[in-house]
C-alpha cells in the first residue's frame, strides 16, 4: 500500500474546473513517482467540497479558486424550520397570526442563508475547522493577489490561475514537495542513518552488530529473524546522533506547560483525545507529556499545535474549573526516623494517608509523573506531605504507593 496524494480542486465554473484538473492531471506521469499515488477530485460547489473534506481522509491538498461564489448556507448547518400546526390545534386567529410571523421569520432566515459571503477567507476557515492540517492553495488573478494573501491567514500558498493552466507541472511539483515535507519522518530518517553508520557498536547487545548471536550454533536463527539492524540500533545512545538537538533529552518527548489555562487537566486530556484524536502519555497538575513516534509526521505536529492554540484562545467548548488547588510552594526536607532499609523490612501496617502525620513511612510515595519520591522509607510523614498529596488527589493525578487510600507505615509497638 502506497501513500495517496488526493488533490481536491474547488471551482464553480464547470469549464474552468475541467481545464484546471485536466492540466494538472496530464502532468502526473511526468514525475514518475512509483512510491506515491496521485489523483484529483473535483468539486463545483463549496458545500460539496466541504462534504468531501469531511468524509474523505485521502484528501491531502485543496486547490481553491478564489472567485468561487459561496453562500452562507454552505458554511453553516441549516436547521429545518417547522411551520406545520399541531393536529389538535384549531386554526384560531392567534394561530394564524403566529403562523404568519413564522412564515416571515422563515423568509428572512432563508434570505440570509442564501446570501453570498463577503470574503472567501471564510471558506478556508471552514476547511480548516474540519481538517486544520490540510494545506489550501489559492488560485486567483494577478490584480487581486496581494489582497487575497492579506485577507486569508490559512492559505498554504497563492498561484495565478493562468500560470496553473500554462505551467501545471511547476504547480503540481510544488504540491508534491509540500506533501513530502509534511509526511517526512525525521526521527525515522535519522534513526536509519544512525543504524547505517553504526559499524562497531560496543554499547549494544552482541557487540559489533550482534556477532555473538550470528555465530552461535544455538541462537543464530534469532539473528537471522531480526537482522543486524536490531543490534546496532540502541535507542539509549542514538539521540546523540541528532546534532541539531543540544538540549540533552529525548526529542520524541514534548512537555507542555498548561498551568495558565482555565481548564482542568482531565478536560484538556479529554479534548485532545476525543476532539482531536491525540493521545497524551502523562499529565501532572501543570503539564502534559506528549510522545512522538518514529513515524510521526509534520501534519500531526500541526494538529497538536492547532489544538493547543484553540485551548489558549478559549475557542473550545469545555467547562472551566471553578477553583484551582495550588500545590504547596515548598516540600519539607527529608527527616529520617530510621534507615530506609530497616524501615522497609520492618513490620508494617496500612493506614489512611490523611492520618499518617508523625508516623514513619515503610514504603515509597511517588507522584507520577515526574516519578520522584515525595516520601521514602524511614522518613517521618509531616503535615506538608499530607497537604501536597491532598492537592494531587483533588486533581486526580497518579500517586504510586497509595493503595485504596492507604499507605504503609512502620507498625507501632
Amino acid at each position: 500500500m502506497r501513500p495517496h496524494l488526493k488533490i481536491l480542486v474547488i471551482e464553480d465554473a464547470v469549464d474552468l474546473l475541467e481545464q484546471i484538473t485536466s492540466s494538472i492531471g496530464n502532468t502526473i506521469a511526468y514525475f514518475d513517482r512509483r512510491d506515491l499515488d496521485i489523483s484529483l477530485l473535483e468539486a463545483n460547489s463549496v458545500s460539496k467540497a466541504l462534504q468531501f473534506v469531511r468524509e474523505d481522509g485521502d484528501i491531502q491538498a485543496v486547490v481553491f479558486s478564489w472567485d468561487v461564489v459561496a453562500k452562507v448556507k454552505e458554511l453553516t448547518d441549516v436547521v429545518p424550520l417547522n411551520g406545520v400546526l399541531n393536529e389538535n390545534t384549531s386554526p384560531t386567529a392567534e394561530n394564524v397570526r403566529s403562523q404568519n410571523a413564522n412564515e416571515k421569520t422563515t423568509s428572512e432566515e432563508s434570505s440570509a442563508h442564501n446570501a453570498v459571503i463577503d470574503n472567501n477567507a471564510k471558506v478556508i476557515d471552514a476547511i480548516k475547522r474540519i481538517r486544520p492540517e490540510l494545506p489550501v492553495y489559492v488560485l486567483g488573478d494577478a490584480v487581486k493577489g496581494l489582497d487575497i494573501v492579506n485577507q486569508a491567514n490559512g492559505i498554504e500558498s497563492f498561484f495565478y490561475r493562468n500560470d496553473i493552466i500554462s505551467d501545471p507541472e511547476s504547480f503540481l511539483g510544488y504540491i508534491i514537495n509540500d506533501f513530502d515535507d509534511r509526511n517526512e519522518t525525521p526521527f525515522w530518517t535519522e534513526y536509519k542513518d544512525y543504524v547505517v553508520e553504526s559499524n562497531d557498536s560496543w554499547h549494544t547487545p552482541g557487540h559489533s552488530g550482534g556477532a555473538s548471536f550470528r555465530n552461535s550454533p544455538y541462537i543464530s536463527d534469532f539473528y537471522r529473524f531480526f537482522g543486524r539492524n536490531v543490534f546496532v540500533s540502541d535507542f539509549a545512545y542514538m539521540f546523540s546522533h541528532f546534532e541539531s538537538d543540544n538540549i540533552g533529552h529525548d526529542p520524541l518527548k514534548i512537555l507542555i506547560d498548561v498551568s495558565a489555562l482555565d481548564y482542568s487537566n482531565q478536560e484538556i486530556h479529554r479534548f485532545l483525545m476525543d476532539e482531536v484524536g491525540l493521545e497524551i502519555e502523562k499529565f501532572t497538575h501543570s503539564t502534559i507529556l506528549v510522545l512522538l513516534t518514529l513515524g510521526g509526521m509534520r501534519s500531526k505536529i500541526v494538529r497538536l499545535y492547532n489544538a493547543l492554540k484553540r485551548l489558549d484562545d478559549g475557542a473550545v467548548n469545555l467547562s472551566k474549573r471553578k477553583s484551582k488547588s495550588p500545590l504547596p510552594a515548598d516540600i519539607p526536607p527529608i527527616h529520617l526516623d530510621d534507615l530506609p532499609s530497616k524501615a522497609f523490612f520492618s513490620p508494617r501496617e496500612a493506614i489512611p494517608w490523611q492520618n499518617s502525620v508523625g508516623r514513619t513511612a515503610a514504603g515509597l510515595i511517588t507522584p507520577y509523573p515526574p516519578g520522584i519520591p515525595l516520601i521514602v522509607p524511614g522518613q517521618k510523614v509531616e503535615q506538608a506531605h499530607i497537604d501536597y498529596l491532598q492537592a494531587l488527589a483533588s486533581q486526580k493525578l497518579t500517586v504510586q504507593g497509595v493503595y485504596d487510600g492507604e499507605i504503609y507505615v512502620v507498625a507501632e509497638g
